[in-house]
């Protein structure tokens, strides 16, 4: 039974545990959930050519005894997406919810919320062409269905696909607008979820003729405007081959000066061709990044949606997913050491 007092005892213990166990303990338990950590690895699919991709040991990561308890001690957010919850077997998403309530993490989806409305602007692209409100509530009741509970909703590029960069032959939608008509999948979710929070993950790339932080400080001033609060989050995926510490952090500042937490995407490259690149590359840019004394993080976000790594588990592996928790908690011990 988990009266709320004892349970919050029992938590500390095992962060403090842990937190010993990776020798990051100082008096105060700071690598345990304050550092924020946000996981999300790639789920198993079978491609059109055949090929199994993803972690084909996803669904192990939700074994009570699976072998990341001190990577999962560290993990305040568990991502997955929308589709995971709308088509998952009933009893892996069972696991998920249990395991999650377990290890005293939160959940978030990532959708995109935009509606198709008569007589206004809509872009058949990545952040928009996803059923809207109706399937997010759709989505929302089975997750409830089943004992879960939605934290988070992360939006997907839908401000860069529908005003930055549309795809060819479709109109510009004002940040205002684009604000109007995401707040009917806000409505619908809270109509399941009343506490869920909504935040967005948009891209950092080059842009030509284009002040992206100028453009992203209006988006969030209109979800504040039309929503009423702002922004639970704002996480940048950065095109870390094209891009510097500097716009990095200038986007991080815009958001932190609205009181929006701000986050960074720390994955390898899209054509990584196994775990070890993969995980060496994820490695390769949050040290670019943060050792270069940048402003650092919010919320660190360790995901992938590519081939690799095509395993999550065990943690003590290099080559799989949860070691990157353990990696960048020990990258984020030796920064404070320094």
């Amino acid at each position: 039974m988990r009266v709320n007092g004892q349970f919050k005892i029992v938590r500390l213990t095992a962060k403090l545990f842990f937190a010993v166990a990776l020798g990051v303990y100082t008096a105060v338990p700071v690598y345990a959930k304050d550092l924020d950590i946000w996981f999300c690895p790639t789920r198993p699919a079978i491609q059109k050519d055949g090929r199994h991709t993803g972690a084909q040991d996803y669904d192990n990561l939700f074994d009570p005894d699976a072998p990341w308890q001190k990577a999962a001690a560290f993990t305040s957010v568990f991502k997955t997406y929308a589709s995971c919850i709308a088509n998952e077997k009933p009893e892996v998403l069972k696991s998920l919810i249990e395991y999650l309530r377990a290890h005293d993490m939160k959940l978030a989806f990532e959708y995109g919320p935009m509606n198709r409305l008569p007589g206004r602007p809509y872009v058949e692209a990545e952040g928009w062409a996803q059923g809207g409100a109706k399937n997010a509530q759709r989505v929302c009741e089975r997750l409830k269905s089943l004992g879960g509970k939605l934290d988070y909703l992360a939006m997907d590029e839908p401000f860069w696909n529908g005003n930055i960069r549309p795809p060819k032959g479709y109109t510009v939608v004002g940040p205002y607008e684009m604000a109007k008509n995401a707040k009917i999948t806000v409505d619908a979710v809270h109509s399941v979820f009343p506490k869920a929070q909504f935040g967005d993950t948009e891209p950092v790339q080059p842009t030509p003729g284009v002040d992206l932080v100028g453009k992203y400080a209006l988006w969030l001033e209109a979800w504040r405007h039309e929503v009423g609060k702002p922004m639970a989050f704002f996480h940048l995926d950065v095109g870390w081959d094209d891009i510097s510490n500097e716009e990095i952090a200038a986007i991080g500042n815009m958001c932190k000066s609205r009181n929006v937490p701000f986050g960074v995407i720390y994955n390898g490259r899209t054509h990584d061709e196994n775990n070890r690149d993969w995980l060496k590359h994820a490695h390769d840019h949050f040290a670019r990044y943060e050792v270069a004394g940048s402003l650092l993080p919010d919320q660190p976000v360790l995901q992938s949606w590519n081939f690799f790594p095509d395993r999550v588990l065990p943690e003590s592996d290099p080559e799989a997913h949860t070691h990157q928790i353990l990696q960048y908690v020990a990258h984020r011990k030796k920064l404070q050491a320094q």
